[in-house]
């Protein structure tokens, strides 16, 4: 049996993966359960499959600092959205809230895992160009919990897709007369802060360093999985 040497020499990679994975399911948990509602606990099972990818994408990255505060800044981001609806005085179930925060973790995963992939192209031309269309994608998709807070902050109430379907059906001059009905000046500061987070979180996420993938790395896979196929 060689599982039972390998995981005595890696105990210290195992400890951090099960410690990652019940520290993400305990947040989820604790989230919903901070949330007044008659409605039970959601989306368990997604919590632990959440948690798995988030400790193998930590592992990719070599449990970086400036990875984990990315993670929890993309998340924090996504997972405020959903409660918008509280500071408006209405109701919020539980699953809305781990909803987002399962997709703001699923997307900072995502995109990054891909970001790491698309960093160890030897090619340099393309490793640039998906490395631009991968920012873009973190950077637009970001681009919705943003958006739900900037409209709450000049209107006052929560962004829903009914209004989003009458901003869609609004002519000119009709957008033209509600801007003048309102407070420019708060448009135009809620314009800088959500343009400052943006960029903000474009720069964190640029500065991430991509562990090398060099000889001994490989060369460590490989007798994991020679260790595992006897």
């Amino acid at each position: 049996m060689q599982i039972l040497p390998y995981m005595q020499r890696h105990r210290q990679m195992i400890c951090r993966s099960v410690l990652c994975i019940i520290l993400f399911m305990l947040i989820g948990i604790l989230i919903q359960w901070c949330i007044p509602s008659s409605s039970s606990f959601a989306f368990k099972g997604r919590l632990f499959y959440s948690g798995f990818a988030l400790a193998l994408s930590l592992f990719l990255w070599n449990y970086s600092r400036f990875y984990i505060g990315a993670f929890c800044l993309y998340t924090v981001i996504f997972l405020s959205s959903s409660l918008i609806p509280m500071l408006a005085g209405q109701h919020v179930e539980r699953v809305e809230v781990t909803v987002a925060y399962l997709i703001g973790a699923a997307l900072f995963l995502f995109f990054t895992d891909l970001l790491y992939i698309s960093r160890h192209i030897r090619k340099k031309s393309v490793c640039h160009v998906l490395d631009g269309f991968l920012y873009v994608c973190l950077g637009v998709a970001l681009l919705f919990p943003l958006l739900v807070w900037g409209y709450y902050a000049v209107s006052g109430h929560v962004l829903s897709a009914t209004i989003v379907l009458t901003l869609f059906q609004t002519n000119g001059s009709e957008s033209l007369a509600y801007l003048k009905s309102q407070n420019l000046f708060m448009w135009g500061g809620t314009f800088v802060a959500l343009l400052f987070i943006l960029i903000g979180s474009g720069c964190v996420l640029y500065r991430l360093k991509t562990p090398s993938c060099g000889y001994s790395k490989k060369n460590h896979l490989y007798t994991v999985c020679t260790h595992f196929s006897y």
